[in-house]
């Protein structure tokens, strides 16, 4: 596995490429020709923000790893996807049509023809063993246009749900400036995959 940032390059043999605008258009460059290779693949690294070259081979072994833990995902019979995305699609139609403002919303909310999710794997090049982080895309699924319609109301009602909501390290620091820290302890807890791990009900 070789791995680059702007920061590093991993491991300590590996070329280095640097900043200049030259490095970068040679560095898209050669991404162009490794995309045409199907024995590597070309991924983001987790966190760093950097790029993950890994043999096609170990990249496929850490996503169905993931994909094994049967306490997340479970296989699905043929046309699942589909049958899944009607049943929302459904659901979804009749809350909307019990409110005026849902009606008029119902033409431009829904997929026409939703495509089934997606998943792939970013590389933890700073934990031991690099496994992959997973990295669902819903782009075009059938909850799609409706996420996208909610998501800003629910992100700017955050702080008014609970004050216990940060927005940032910036944030976090501001309210800590007024707590008293002696004799107590700072306790920072850290959910593994936590998308893919919230129960659906």
């Amino acid at each position: 596995m070789w791995h680059y940032s702007c920061r590093t390059a991993s491991p300590a043999d590996a070329p280095f490429v640097g900043n200049t605008r030259s490095d970068v258009t040679l560095l898209g460059k050669v991404r162009q020709e490794l995309d045409r290779d199907e024995s590597v693949v070309i991924a983001s690294a987790d966190k760093s923000g950097g790029v993950v070259m890994i043999d096609s081979t170990d990249y496929i072994t850490k996503i169905e790893v993931l994909l094994s833990e049967v306490s997340t995902y479970r296989k699905a019979r043929t046309g699942n996807a589909d049958a899944r995305s009607l049943e929302f699609n459904r659901a979804a139609r009749k809350i909307l049509r019990c409110s005026e403002k849902g009606k008029k919303a119902l033409l431009h909310l829904f997929e026409e023809t939703p495509r089934t999710p997606t998943i792939r794997g970013n590389i933890k090049t700073h934990k031991e063993g690099n496994p992959a982080r997973p990295i669902t895309n819903g782009t075009g699924s059938a909850p799609h246009r409706l996420a996208k319609k909610i998501v800003a109301p629910l992100a700017s009602a955050l702080n008014s749900i609970s004050g216990c909501h940060l927005s940032n390290t910036t944030d976090m620091m501001a309210k800590l400036q007024n707590v008293w820290m002696r004799c107590k302890k700072l306790v920072s807890f850290d959910v593994k995959s936590l998308f893919t791990n919230v129960p659906i009900v």
